[in-house]
């Protein structure tokens, strides 16, 4: 079993394969800015199944941002989202939210204005 709720093997690797197949799936809102739904969904895996099947759901989805946008940057940006997130969320114990929150603010902020300049 991989997870703690008693789920077979074969299924969490279903749930894995739906989730990286609908992380390739944005919404395009106003001003040319996507939605997109994989970060959502790798934090979900981490909290139902851990930290390798969410690492391996982030690599995926890793890959649809290059994919959906054409560039390695917001992959970087969404792998450093997951590490970091789990990172904070480990060392201080705060919720996962507020930890993500702390990413966006901090560092993903200026990591996006600073490759907006170049």
């Amino acid at each position: 079993m991989i997870s703690k709720y008693n789920i077979p093997r074969w299924i969490v690797y279903l749930i894995l394969v739906g989730a990286g197949a609908a992380s390739f799936y944005y919404i395009p809102t106003l001003f040319g800015i996507d939605f997109l739904i994989g970060s959502f969904l790798t934090f979900l895996l981490y909290r139902l199944f851990g930290f390798r099947i969410a690492l391996i759901h982030s690599i995926i989805f890793a890959y649809a941002t290059f994919y959906i946008w054409g560039h390695v940057y917001g992959s970087a940006a969404m792998l450093l989202e997951f590490l970091t997130v789990v990172f904070l969320y480990k060392k201080f114990r705060q919720s996962l939210i507020m930890a993500d929150m702390i990413y966006w603010l901090l560092y993903a902020g200026g990591l996006a204005a600073g490759l907006q300049i170049f």
